[in-house]
C-alpha cells in the first residue's frame, strides 16, 4: 500500500510540470490577451527581461523606428488611462520551430476605444529555457494612413 502511494506521488509530481509547461503558441496567446487587457504583470511574466521591441511606424509620408525595452514597453503600458480600450486582432498566424527557438509572425489590426488605429505584422520569437516558452523579441510594423 505505501508503495502504491509512493508511486502515485511520483506519477502526480511528474506529470503535473509537463503539463504546466506552456507552448509557444499558448504564449504568444496569453501575450496578446494581457495586452488587450494592459495586463503589465502578466505581460512581464511571458517576456524574457532583456526583451527587445522594435516597431515601425509608416504612414504615405513617413516611417519612424522605435525602440524599447521590456521595462519601457510596460511603462507605456501603465501609462494608458483606464478609459482607453485597446485591441490588437491577429488576422493571419504562420509560425517555424523547432525544439527551443519558435518564431511566429502575425498579421494584425489594432483597434483603439473600437476603431482601427492601424494595421501592421508582428514577427515574434520565443525561446524555450528552464522556465518554459518566453518571448525573446518583438519586432512590428504599424501601418496607418494618417
Amino acid at each position: 500500500m505505501k508503495l502504491i502511494k509512493l508511486l502515485s506521488v511520483i506519477v502526480i509530481f511528474t506529470v503535473i510540470p509537463s503539463n504546466a509547461q506552456n507552448t509557444a503558441e499558448q504564449t504568444v496567446n496569453a501575450f496578446f490577451e494581457a495586452l488587450n487587457a494592459k495586463d503589465v504583470a502578466k505581460i512581464e511574466k511571458l517576456c524574457l527581461d532583456n526583451l527587445v521591441l522594435n516597431s515601425l511606424s509608416v504612414t504615405s509620408e513617413s516611417s519612424k523606428l522605435n525602440q524599447q525595452n521590456l521595462k519601457g514597453f510596460l511603462h507605456s503600458l501603465k501609462q494608458m488611462p483606464e478609459t482607453l480600450k485597446i485591441k490588437e486582432v491577429i488576422t493571419k498566424t504562420k509560425s517555424r520551430d523547432d525544439n527551443y527557438i519558435e518564431h511566429f509572425w502575425l498579421e494584425y489590426e489594432f483597434y483603439v476605444n473600437d476603431k482601427l488605429s492601424h494595421k501592421g505584422v508582428n514577427s515574434i520569437t520565443l525561446l524555450k529555457g528552464a522556465n518554459g516558452w518566453k518571448i525573446s523579441a518583438i519586432t512590428d510594423t504599424r501601418i496607418s494612413e494618417k
